[in-house]
């Protein structure tokens, strides 16, 4: 789940979006963004609920985040139809919740998200201009509509969203996740762009990068893309910068929180990205070793105009943060480590059985099979 505890990079070139479901909720007009994505209005996928505008925020939010949708009535059916076109279609999932006190109570909700009847997420915004982006790596159960609902707790508030993204992906994207499989964003960083200043964005599926705090024994240096389509199709402005370590004895070490795991112990999906930097120096190799919490997984070696990826997976997490630390191996002749990009996902395991949507046919089937065995004693 990515919070807005870092800077979010939304600068949009143009998509291929013709197959996502976009949707603009609580407005009343369509909206065409900067990647000229269409988003719908709320009333061509649900019938629940009410429309509203945001009344404060820190900062100027997305047009996107500024409308939303709330859901009074616990006996109403809280949910978002989605179409989908083919089952076992591979889907990233992504909801947006921005309160701003739009009810003037000043008290932000506490619910859950559901996917076809499935709890996947908890929504607990910790005040009322905390943004949040709930994204899943969902892969479709069938063909025809994918159900996302909002599900009242007791004492929890009243549900509510603000906006709602079901991009279908290609299968080579995060390959090593099963299909059968669901995973959630926990942070997707892009380092070496402290300043932002970002002239567009190409990613192909609108992920929300973060930029990513250089560390004290770090500089922000120039990286040269790999333009060769490489693993999970990473944009050119996430590869084309990188930190590097001031000199090659001094590790760069980057932290992941997992304070919101909804368990104690974790399944984690950790992507590691390296491009090289304009100047490379002389024909050095940059061999580098990867840590996860001191244990050593993986030793890479960097190319020039190439992009390195490097999956993790999978990571078993059991405390609120974790260290990746990245070394000088013995082999890199005296080059520092560095990095451009990190994805990390945990693995979400569903609780709940059949949507309620379902709930009332298989009881029906069941109230009828009892009938008619009755009739035949």
């Amino acid at each position: 789940m990515i919070e807005d505890e870092h800077k979010l990079i939304f600068l949009f070139g143009a998509v291929n979006s013709d197959d996502w479901v976009s949707i603009d909720c609580g407005s009343e007009d369509f909206l065409i963004d900067g990647s000229l994505v269409t988003w719908d209005t709320d009333d061509l996928y649900t019938d629940a609920g009410i429309n509203q505008k945001i009344r404060t925020n820190k900062d100027k939010p997305l047009e996107i985040l500024t409308t939303l949708r709330f859901f009074p009535s616990s006996k109403e059916q809280s949910c978002y139809k989605l179409p989908i076109y083919d089952q076992n279609l591979r889907y990233l999932v992504r909801s947006g919740f921005l309160y701003g006190n739009y009810d003037g109570l000043n008290r932000p909700p506490a619910f859950d998200l559901l996917l076809d009847g499935k709890k996947m997420s908890k929504i607990e915004p910790a005040s009322a201009t905390e943004t949040i982006f709930d994204e899943l790596v969902y892969t479709s159960k069938r063909s025809g509509f994918m159900n996302l609902c909002l599900a009242q707790r007791k004492d929890g508030g009243i549900p509510f969203i603000s906006s709602i993204q079901a991009v279908p992906t290609g299968d080579d994207l995060y390959a090593k996740m099963k299909f059968n499989e669901t995973f959630r964003v926990v942070t997707r960083i892009n380092y070496g762009n402290d300043d932002g200043s970002l002239s567009s964005s190409d990613d192909n599926y609108e992920r929300i990068w973060t930029l990513g705090t250089t560390p004290p024994n770090c500089n922000a240096i120039s990286a040269i893309p790999d333009f060769e389509s490489p693993e999970n199709d990473p944009p050119s402005f996430v590869l084309d910068s990188a930190i590097e370590s001031v000199n090659a004895s001094s590790p760069i070490i980057l932290t992941v929180d997992f304070s919101n795991a909804s368990s104690a112990s974790q399944s984690a999906y950790f992507v590691l990205y390296f491009t090289e930097e304009e100047a490379l120096f002389d024909d050095k190799n940059r061999t580098i070793d990867i840590f996860i919490d001191g244990q050593k997984l993986s030793t890479i070696t960097t190319s020039v105009e190439r992009c390195t990826v490097v999956t993790l997976y999978p990571i078993i997490v059991r405390t609120p943060t974790v260290n990746v630390t990245l070394s000088a191996a013995n082999s890199s002749a005296g080059s520092p480590p560095l990095i451009s990009a990190m994805e990390v996902f945990v693995k979400v395991i569903p609780t709940g059985g059949a949507s309620s949507l379902q709930f009332p046919f298989f009881s029906f089937i069941l109230m009828l099979s009892v009938c008619v065995f009755g009739n035949l004693l």
